[in-house]
């Protein structure tokens, strides 16, 4: 895994850490869903983890916000909302293959989305990194938007075992 990449996190994953952190972004129901979560990731790598971001759909709200440490805007097609990263361990991820998506308009979605964060790859690293050490190392006021790092870290210790 280099370079920022898309992937999809198993549910079982996700509703694991979601028991502990409910600021972990759980993905949509199977049923209810057309296209899984995406994920951006690795945005960066610390002792064993590996740490993705959720991708969220652009919404009207998101015109009038300002791109945070914690918030980077991928044109005007979605977000990475990297308050909400976490640690996922090698056999729950899986790298999505844009070029393998059935529906032609999502693939072509997922290029110019892929295409914006690549151009912001070194931006969304280094926010990343500065997050994480004010949230685990400074106790900073945004660790209250912030999942628990440090307990993700241990349940995905857990949960590789």
């Amino acid at each position: 895994m280099t370079g920022l990449n898309f992937y999809v996190i198993t549910d079982e994953y996700v509703k694991y850490l979601h028991n502990f952190d409910n600021t972990v972004v759980e993905n949509k129901d199977p049923i209810n869903r057309y296209f899984d979560r995406k994920y951006i990731g690795v945005v960066f790598e610390l002792n064993e983890f590996k740490y993705f971001a959720p991708l969220s759909s652009f919404k009207n709200k998101h015109r009038k916000m300002k791109e945070a440490i914690d918030f980077i805007k991928i044109g005007t097609m979605a977000v990475i909302n990297l308050n909400n990263m976490i640690p996922v361990p090698e056999g729950e991820i899986t790298y999505c293959n844009i070029e393998k998506q059935d529906d032609m308009r999502y693939r072509q979605l997922l290029r110019n989305e892929y295409d914006i964060c690549k151009h912001k790859e070194n931006h969304i690293i280094k926010n990343a990194k500065s997050l994480y050490n004010k949230v685990t190392n400074y106790n900073s006021f945004i660790a209250e938007r912030c999942c628990d790092f440090k307990l993700l870290e241990d349940k995905c210790r857990e949960w590789s075992k």
